[in-house]
Parts: C-alpha cells; structure tokens; sequence
C-alpha cells in the first residue's frame, strides 16, 4: 500500500479535535477551512499555528496572515528539519534554493557535482 499526501492530512474532525486540545475557545467555521487550506491539513503546521494562536484575541485575523514565514513555522524548520541535515545536504539545498523546480540533473547543474542526485 502505498501513502501520499493526502492520506497524511488531517480531516476537518481531527482538526477540530486538535483545536479543542490546543485553545481555551473555539475557531469559527470559515477560520477553520482557511487554517486547513494554509497548512494543508499537515499537522506540524496546525499545531505550530494553534502554538501561535494562544493567547491571541483576534484569531481570524492571525489565521488571515499566518504563513510559512510565521516565525514558530521558520524556527521548527530550522531546528527539526534542516539542521538535522549532512552539511553536505544542508549545501546542496542553500545551492538549489534559488531553483523554482527541482530534479536531480538541474541539482548538478547548478552545483556543479555531478553527484548531487545522490
């Protein structure tokens, strides 16, 4: 069997049921499909975002502006994903950030390491 994306989203129901866990007062209906659309039901990212939300009064406006550029998203990343990486991986990714798509022969293109596929 075989799992993609969209068999790792959360269901609006897990959603509600993490909200309920992660805040003192429900979110309206509309700010909940704009926060499932935004993190695209991953649930790192309704976690970081209902981290963010806590203590906040305007939540709709928060969720109208939350981005993968919202300072817990950028720091989770840095932390859990990218630092753990080789510093040989860590490079290869700084060289193919400036990339709009991604494959292995523009990965050596653009390094110049004919082994960067690897």
């Amino acid at each position: 069997m075989q799992l993609d994306s969209l068999d790792l989203r959360f269901t609006r129901n897990e959603i509600i049921a993490l909200e309920h866990k992660s805040l003192d007062r429900a979110l309206s209906s509309e700010d909940l499909a704009l926060l499932e659309e935004k993190t695209e039901g991953w649930a790192a990212g309704l976690i970081l975002a209902f981290l963010s939300m806590s203590g906040r009064i305007d939540h709709s406006s928060f969720i109208e502006s939350f981005t993968g550029n919202h300072r817990y998203v950028l720091d989770y990343l840095m932390d859990e994903v990218l630092l753990r990486q080789s510093e040989q991986l860590q490079s290869l990714l700084l060289q193919t950030s400036i990339l709009d798509r991604f494959s292995a022969l523009l990965a050596e293109a653009v390094t110049g390491n004919p082994h960067s596929s690897n």
